[in-house]
């Protein structure tokens, strides 16, 4: 905090500063500029206007403007005064270095929080994906994608009220389509294990949905989630992945149109992937 009589002190300094500054400004020569012409006349003045090789403008010391052709000129002598002293280029360095300061500040600024968003995104993702990643369903619909047959604890693998541990179910690429494939009313109702293949896949794609919202919402970047989903997107989403059958693939992309995992869909194009359901 400035005290009354430091304060006075910088007004006084600022002021002292001031009149030296005009001080030196009046004592500039006022014919400042020359032009001799062929005819070894001259005009004196201020250069206020020029277009090379067409015209040059020149202020005399009468505040008169006069425009002197190229072709009648025959030498042009400049005073160059200290750029302190030209008031346009006075203000112009004070702006320059004003805006300089600012532009650093902002930068360092913006830079910091950069920094703590980094952090809070970081944060969130480590907690999102503890959340995904050990997920049974997201386990299982996994392998049910990387393997054929795969065995998958479609049930769960906590204990039962008896004591035992229910076993894994066998789980071909057949039975996988058979799964997801829409039916009417009148064909064959699904079976047990086919309404929990559907269950395990309602909920690997609400993480997608989710996670293509958080995306959207600025909580984490798409960059930051490639490393766990990128690969998995992949057999998903690209014809020429080899690991899921072509028909088993279209008939996801069935899916997830028919029961509105509108997310999924988002994140599979940010990564690059166009799931054209069939017609």
């Amino acid at each position: 905090m400035f005290t009354p009589v430091r304060r006075y002190i910088l007004v006084g300094v600022i002021i002292l500063l001031a009149l030296v500054w005009l001080y030196a400004y009046r004592s500039q020569p006022i014919e400042r500029d020359t032009l001799t012409l062929k005819d070894n006349t001259k005009v004196s003045g201020q250069i206020v206007k020029q277009d090379f090789g067409k015209f040059v403008v020149i202020e005399r010391p009468d505040r008169q403007l006069q425009v002197v052709t190229w072709d009648q000129i025959k030498d042009i002598q400049l005073f160059n005064a200290p750029w302190y002293l030209r008031i346009d280029d006075a203000i112009d360095e004070i702006v320059r270095f004003g805006f300089l300061f600012g532009v650093i500040a902002f930068a360092i600024g913006l830079w910091q929080y950069g920094e703590s968003q980094k952090w809070k995104r970081a944060e969130f993702l480590l907690q999102e994906i503890r959340i995904f990643e050990p997920n049974q369903n997201v386990v299982n619909v996994r392998k049910m994608l990387a393997q054929d047959p795969a065995q998958v604890y479609l049930y769960g693998r906590e204990k039962k009220a008896d004591g035992t541990v229910p076993s894994p179910i066998p789980v071909n690429h057949k039975l996988l389509l058979s799964a997801i494939t829409k039916r009417s009313e009148s064909d064959t109702p699904y079976t047990d294990n086919e309404r929990a293949i559907q269950k395990a896949f309602n909920a690997y794609f609400s993480f997608l949905d989710h996670f293509n919202n958080a995306i959207d919402s600025g909580l984490v970047r798409q960059k930051e989630l490639k490393l766990y989903l990128e690969h998995w997107l992949d057999i998903i989403g690209n014809p020429a992945n080899q690991v899921l059958k072509s028909e088993v693939r279209t008939k996801l992309w069935d899916y997830i149109e028919v029961n509105g995992f509108a997310g999924t869909k988002s994140l599979l194009q940010k990564f690059g992937y166009r799931c054209v359901p069939q017609k």
